[in-house]
């Protein structure tokens, strides 16, 4: 009974020995790193620069075209016409392109020869002239007939045929480009009688689309 007692004893004073001797041999507690404090963030002044004032954009600038009348433009190139050379016109350089010319032509028809021409082909001034086309009627007599008239004795009527010469010149030059010459349409047949004081009967001078046709080849190849 008293040996059983002491075992027990025993056994609580081992147990007890053994959680004290863990105690006193354990290793010291490791210790909590101690947080170091965040930097706090860093600004470098970077100075302020000079933003360029935007400067207006240039606006282009025209100047416009003189422009001057055909009865100027004519005058001015007049000595084309004779073959002598016209300094303020423009020199004609042969090429794709429009090459600008005007028509010298006999006074009643001068102005509708020029404004049939193509707008494009049509200068504002002398500067642009490049060509000069010279245009001349030829009166060919085809048939002639006597009548007697009542009062007036004998009287001689023909039938004229318009043929149409275009002579091409340089403007700046006043050389020749080309030259050629159109058949007139035939005139009318001379009739039994005829009204008093008729002595010719025309024929049609050559279109303007068909002189343009053949002068397109130098003005707008």
């Amino acid at each position: 009974m008293h040996e059983s007692k002491f075992v027990r004893l025993l056994g609580v004073a081992v147990l007890t020995a053994v959680i004290l001797g863990c105690s006193v041999f354990s290793g010291p507690p490791t210790p909590t790193p101690i947080p170091t404090p965040t930097q706090p963030p860093t600004f470098t002044f970077v100075p302020p620069t000079d933003t360029p004032i935007p400067t207006d954009t240039p606006v282009p600038t025209f100047t416009p075209v003189p422009v001057q009348s055909l009865e100027t433009i004519i005058a001015a190139v007049q000595l084309a016409a004779q073959g002598k050379g016209v300094k303020e016109a423009a020199p004609y350089k042969p090429g794709p392109g429009v090459h600008p010319l005007v028509v010298i032509a006999p006074a009643k028809e001068q102005a509708e020869w020029n404004t049939s021409l193509p707008a494009a082909w049509q200068p504002s001034n002398v500067a642009q002239v490049e060509l000069v086309a010279v245009v001349r009627y030829i009166n060919v007599e085809v048939e002639k007939a006597r009548y007697i008239g009542k009062g007036t004795g004998i009287i001689f009527v023909s039938r004229i045929r318009i043929d149409t010469e275009i002579i091409l010149h340089e403007a700046q030059t006043g050389q020749t480009v080309a030259s050629t010459t159109f058949r007139g349409g035939e005139p009318p047949t001379l009739p039994k009688s005829l009204p008093l004081g008729t002595t010719a009967l025309y024929g049609t001078s050559v279109a303007y689309e068909t002189a343009q046709a053949w002068l397109k080849a130098y003005v707008e190849p």
